[in-house]
C-alpha cells in the first residue's frame, strides 16, 4: 500500500514539474537564439562605454533602468521621435526587458565581429571616434556618388576601416540624424539600418 501511494503521489507532482519547467522553457527562447529576425539590432558604442536604456524615450537623470556592453542584441519594437528613440527588448538579470534608446547607438551588424581589412594601420580609437557628434533635426538627404552609377558605402561606425553594411546607390534618400565635420549618421528607410556615410556624398 505504501508503494502504491508513493507511486500516485509521483503521477501527481509530474504536472506541477512540468509547470514550473515551461516558464524557463519559454524565456529560453532569447534574444540570441532569434538571428534571423529582422527587427535585431546591436548595441555600437565604438568599445568607449555602455548605452543607457532609459525608462521614458527622454534624457531624465532619474530614469536609467540598465547599462548595455558594446555588441549587446535587442530588438526593436517601435520608433519614436523621427526615429531618434527607439523602444528595445533588451537581456537584463536573466530575463527579456524592454527600455528606451538612442536609435544612433544602434546597428544591424555585430560590431563584436566586425573584422578590419588588411593592411590597414589605424588604430581602434583613432577609427572609431564618436565623441564630435552632434544631434541634428531629422533632415532627409539624397546619395551622391562621385562617379555616375556609382554607389556609397554605408558602414556601422565612422571610419573607413570597418565593415560595409550595405551600398547605396544614387538618389537614394536616407534620413540624417546625427553629423560630426566628416561623417554623417543616417537611417535607411529601405532596409531599416542605421550606420555612417561620410558628408561629402549626401545632398539635401
Amino acid at each position: 500500500m505504501k508503494k502504491l501511494l508513493a507511486f500516485l503521489l509521483a503521477l501527481a507532482l509530474i504536472p506541477v514539474s512540468m509547470s514550473l519547467v515551461a516558464p524557463a522553457a519559454q524565456a529560453s527562447n532569447s534574444l540570441t537564439e532569434q538571428t534571423d529576425d529582422p527587427l535585431a539590432r546591436y548595441v555600437s558604442t565604438g568599445n568607449t562605454g555602455k548605452l543607457n536604456v532609459r525608462s521614458a524615450p527622454k534624457t531624465n537623470t532619474d530614469n536609467l533602468i540598465a547599462q548595455l556592453d558594446n555588441g549587446t542584441r535587442v530588438v526593436i519594437i517601435e520608433y519614436l521621435q523621427n526615429n531618434t528613440w527607439v523602444k528595445v527588448e533588451f537581456p537584463h538579470n536573466g530575463r527579456i526587458a524592454v527600455g528606451y534608446v538612442q536609435n544612433r547607438y544602434l546597428t544591424s551588424t555585430n560590431p563584436a565581429a566586425a573584422v578590419k581589412p588588411a593592411g590597414n594601420t589605424a588604430s581602434t580609437s583613432e577609427a572609431l571616434n564618436f565623441k564630435n557628434f552632434k544631434h541634428v533635426q531629422p533632415t532627409t538627404m539624397c546619395v551622391k556618388p562621385s562617379t555616375p552609377g556609382g554607389y556609397v558605402n554605408l558602414r556601422w561606425a565612422p571610419s573607413k576601416s570597418v565593415s560595409v553594411m550595405t551600398k547605396l546607390y544614387a538618389d537614394a534618400a536616407v534620413i540624417m540624424i546625427a553629423k560630426d565635420s566628416t561623417w554623417a549618421q543616417v537611417y535607411d528607410p529601405t532596409t531599416g539600418y542605421v550606420g555612417f556615410m561620410m558628408l561629402s556624398f549626401l545632398k539635401k
